[in-house]
């Protein structure tokens, strides 16, 4: 990897610019020394790993994929993400996020026929909708509550999903006029390019409600006074099983985790508005799915340009040939005054973003409240459209783990 022997060429590189005697036989002390730390890095890294990430989500990756309603079957392990996209006036652009934005609100024309006789035009809008990213947010509930290492659900269509709106707000279309409304996207090239009809998201998650628990029991309280009855349920989690309890009714619930259940305390003699999500390995490849290498233990803190190098290489997408692909290598600057001439930045407008977990917050955030650093993350342009996606997501996860500096994106063109 670029950078890796950074620590042990600066060091050699000061003594050979020093005026000391024996300047080989000090290379090789601090050579050595330099072997030394990063050995004992990587062990410290490997014992934290282990105490900090026992019951990941990293094995349980969450893919999403728009599935064309016209199959009639949807693919094993997967589910709707919402019932928002099942119904005819919606649809994805298939687009970069840059031209997505120039799509919205703008004014296009339609038709239908009105009372099965005569065709009727009328103005339409596309007005975007958030519903997906709420249901993209729930997942980092569990999250938290599970006090698990979650990987963000990379999905570039749930920040695509519009409904399609008369101008007039007013106007609605009768059951048989829907089945008739022509968009006449020809209308518009990049409206007949992007617009994905007939499509609704799906992701490798399920989520009920656990109506009962695995095992109940009434139990002695611990505390001698106490006369009223104590309940014990007892939850069954396996490696891909998260459970979520009422917020409202947490006050009440004494929860303890062990291994591969949850224990529940409690004077209720029933526990409602229990949710259970699961997460499939899915057998088909989803279009969105994002891999991360997560082999070998990464930095608790970004301490070199190699640690950051490094942690970008690990993310690969998905791409057009089948296969995983990694970014081409950034360029990084951490100068106070980045060359950022024909470069865009890359960032999601404020409700398109990423939700942050505070699990990830509460040891880095005590180190410094405002990062005094900015470091950008560079990459060349490319034809892909969804280049801006990908940087945003890997963006987004710095920010996340590594809040002690501010993270930018962007692609030079």
């Amino acid at each position: 990897m670029k950078y890796e022997n950074e620590l042990k060429n600066t060091l050699i590189k000061i003594i050979s610019d020093s005026e000391m005697q024996n300047k080989e036989v000090w290379k090789d002390v601090a050579a050595a020394l330099a072997d030394y730390e990063k050995a004992k890095l990587d062990e410290i890294s490997l014992s934290v790993e282990g105490e900090n990430f026992g019951r990941g989500m990293q094995k349980n990756c969450i893919h999403a994929m728009l599935w064309d309603v016209k199959n009639t079957m949807l693919p094993p392990d997967y589910s709707y993400v919402s019932e928002a996209d099942d119904e005819l006036m919606c649809g994805y652009l298939d687009c970069s996020y840059e031209d997505a934005k120039t799509l919205y609100h703008r004014v296009f024309h339609g038709s239908y026929m009105l009372g099965g006789k005569d065709r009727t035009e009328f103005d339409y809008q596309l007005v975007k909708s958030f519903e997906l990213i709420d249901e993209e947010k729930e997942i980092f509930r569990f999250a938290e509550f599970n006090r698990t290492d979650l990987p963000m659900i990379y999905a570039p269509c749930f920040r695509r999903f519009a409904y399609i709106k008369p101008v007039d707000r007013t106007h609605k279309f009768s059951e048989s006029e829907l089945k008739t409304v022509d968009l006449d996207l020809g209308q518009d090239p990049l409206l007949s390019r992007a617009l994905k009809l007939g499509h609704r998201a799906v992701w490798n998650v399920h989520i009920n409600d656990s109506l009962f628990s695995d095992e109940k029991k009434e139990i002695q309280s611990e505390q001698s006074r106490r006369t009223e009855k104590l309940f014990r349920y007892t939850y069954q989690l396996p490696e891909n099983k998260y459970i979520l309890f009422d917020a409202e009714r947490l006050s009440d619930l004494d929860i303890a985790f062990g291994q591969d259940c949850v224990y529940v305390t409690t004077e209720l003699e029933s526990i409602e508005h229990v949710k259970l999500l699961t997460v499939y390995t899915p057998l088909q490849k989803a279009e969105m799915r994002m891999g991360f290498d997560g082999s070998k233990p990464l930095p608790r803190r970004i301490c070199t340009l190699s640690d950051i190098y490094d942690a970008v290489g690990r993310f690969s997408f998905y791409g057009s040939r089948n296969e995983y692909e990694r970014l081409p290598e950034p360029k990084i600057d951490t100068s106070s005054a980045p060359d950022l001439e024909n470069t865009v930045v890359c960032e999601y407008d404020r409700k398109d973003r990423y939700a942050y977990s505070s699990l990830f917050f509460e040891s880095s955030m005590k180190l410094s409240k405002v990062p005094e650093r900015t470091v950008y993350l560079l990459f060349e342009a490319s034809d892909d459209e969804l280049l801006y996606d990908k940087i945003v997501y890997i963006v987004s996860w710095f920010k996340m783990h590594y809040p002690e500096f501010s993270w930018k994106g962007g692609i030079k063109k």
